[in-house]
């Protein structure tokens, strides 16, 4: 049995199964909320905000698989960035996710810890987002 898909576009959020489409993506995050490379804690909180909302406002999506495949390329930056190559767990991306939120507070960011760009951060966000609220544990990339 394959597991259910979904990928994270510039304008949408697209699941496999349910056959969903969340209306904000990655780059649309960005525009809309960042402001520089690396935003600001309250940009970032505004941003999860309103990923929440489509997420609440979605109930097909309440009750899904815990483990998904995407194929797309900044979820294989950040499998790079924690060491993993074919399947990432809730527990690494929150690991990423966490050194970015402690940057964004104001922490020193390390040469080539993570890409200094808002479209990243976005996606990011997303991922996490995704994988807190609807209980995603894992993500395959095969």
């Amino acid at each position: 049995m394959s597991k259910a898909s979904f990928s994270i576009g510039e304008q949408t959020v697209q699941f496999s199964e349910p056959a969903i489409s969340l209306p904000t993506g990655y780059l649309s995050i960005a525009q809309t909320f960042f402001h520089r490379d690396i935003p600001s804690s309250y940009e970032v909180e505004m941003a999860i905000a309103t990923f929440e909302d489509h997420l609440q406002a979605t109930p097909q999506l309440h009750h899904i698989a815990p483990e998904f495949t995407c194929h797309d390329d900044y979820l294989k930056q950040i499998m790079k960035i924690t060491g993993v190559e074919n399947e990432i767990s809730q527990t690494e991306i929150e690991r990423v996710f966490n050194r970015v939120a402690d940057v964004v507070s104001g922490s020193p960011k390390r040469d080539g810890e993570f890409p200094e760009d808002k479209n990243f951060i976005s996606y990011l966000l997303i991922i996490r987002e995704l994988s807190h609220h609807l209980n995603i544990e894992t993500i395959s990339s095969r």
